[in-house]
This record gives C-alpha cells, sequence and structure tokens, in this order.
C-alpha cells in the first residue's frame, strides 16, 4: 500500500513539472482559473474571447508536451527504468491527450519498461509495460493508423506484435482485427507484416498474450500486483 501510495506521488509530481514547464510562471494559473471563470460571463462576446484564451493554452500545453516527448526520445530512449524521463513524458502525453504526439509515439512504439524498476505494491494493466502503446489507446488512435504502422513502419517481430496489440484495444476484438486487416490485405495486396500481424492473432486466446515476453518474470505480467 506504501509503494503504491508513493507511486501516485511520482505520477502526480510528474504532472506537475509538465504544468509548470508548459506554463513558466506561477502567476499564469490564477490568469486561466479567470478565464474559466469568464465562461459565466454576462456577454456573448467575453465567453468567445475566454474559450479562445482556453484553447491557446491548451494548444500551446499539448505542443510543448510533444516537444519534451521528442527530446527525451532522442536523449533517454534507453532509460526503461519506471518513471524514467521518457516514462514521464509518455504519461503526460496520454494525460494531456496531446494528439499532435502520435508520429513520437509510433516511433517508439515497442519502448518497454523494465519490470524489475516497477515498485513492489502496483497494480499493472494490460499494455503497461509498453507505455507508448497504451497512450495511444488514451489517444484512442484510428484503427486504420495502426495498420498503416504495421505496413510501413514495423521493423521487427516484436513491434509487429506491439503494434497488433494496439489494434486490438482500438477494435475491440481479436476478431474484429482479423477481419479489418484480411479486407485490406484483399483490398491492397499481400504484405508481410500484415501477415505476420494476422498470424500473431490468430495463435493466441487473449489480447495480452501478445505482449507476453517469455523471458520476462512471469509474477509481473500486464493484470497482476507486484
Amino acid at each position: 500500500m506504501k509503494n503504491t501510495v508513493l507511486s501516485v506521488i511520482v505520477v502526480a509530481l510528474c504532472v506537475c513539472v509538465s504544468v509548470s514547464e508548459v506554463y513558466g510562471q506561477k502567476g499564469d494559473n490564477p490568469m486561466i482559473e479567470s478565464y474559466a471563470q469568464r465562461l459565466l460571463a454576462g456577454e456573448q462576446y467575453e465567453r468567445e474571447q475566454a474559450l479562445q484564451s482556453l484553447n491557446v493554452r491548451q494548444f500551446d500545453a499539448r505542443q510543448n508536451i510533444a516537444n519534451v516527448l521528442e527530446e527525451a526520445s532522442r536523449t533517454s530512449r534507453s532509460n526503461t527504468r519506471y518513471m524514467s524521463p521518457l516514462h514521464c513524458a509518455i504519461q503526460a502525453v496520454g494525460l494531456w491527450r496531446v494528439y499532435e504526439a502520435e508520429d513520437g509515439l509510433f516511433s517508439i512504439i515497442d519502448y518497454e519498461l523494465e519490470r524489475q524498476s516497477v515498485p513492489d505494491g502496483i497494480s499493472v494493466g494490460e499494455g503497461f509495460f509498453y507505455p507508448a502503446a497504451s497512450a495511444l489507446v488514451s489517444l484512442r488512435i484510428e484503427p486504420r493508423k495502426v495498420v498503416d504502422a504495421i505496413i510501413v513502419r514495423a521493423e521487427s517481430d516484436r513491434q509487429v506484435k506491439v503494434l497488433t496489440w494496439l489494434l486490438t484495444q482500438r477494435t475491440g476484438t481479436i476478431e474484429s482485427s482479423i477481419t479489418l486487416i484480411e479486407g485490406i490485405i484483399e483490398a491492397q495486396g499481400t504484405n508481410p507484416n500484415l501477415v505476420k500481424s494476422v498470424e500473431f492473432l490468430k495463435s493466441v486466446e487473449r489480447h495480452a498474450d501478445l505482449l507476453i515476453d517469455q523471458n520476462s518474470d512471469p509474477g509481473k505480467a500486464d493484470g497482476h500486483t507486484r
């Protein structure tokens, strides 16, 4: 329980750091609160101006986080520990719904957290150890974009598997993922990565099985509590 609470605090601190970096000055928060209050103004013009100001700040925040993700991908890719700089940046992308970071997330789709680095007592869900893929789930990525990534981006069986898992999260079932891929193969012709993806899908019973690492600690598999 103690470690779980600690992890929540760490996540909160990461988000707070992202917010402070985005807004720069402490005085900005009262300004945002002011804009929010002006949404209730009596004049329509004032409400519209407040909404526009909030939209601009939200866009700036998302763009800043997208830039941080790009930097962390360049400088911290080799650090696969829990709450590493890259892990925190990915978490921020998911929390802030940074759609501008889709391409950056695809580029690190098989970034995998070191299981030994996750504190004991944390309940991990399906896809937890592949945060970039999980963030794309949060962004509600279009299934067709995932299929396109399988075709043109996947350079290893591991990447194909992670992208295939992502596809099942967006289509809802293994069967619907197979149907989508086979339909694209029929329409556009065969593709080695798509063939692999279908083979992987037909070889498992559950989504999570696509992400099982035979060399990993079974006690830290997705869906279990450390």
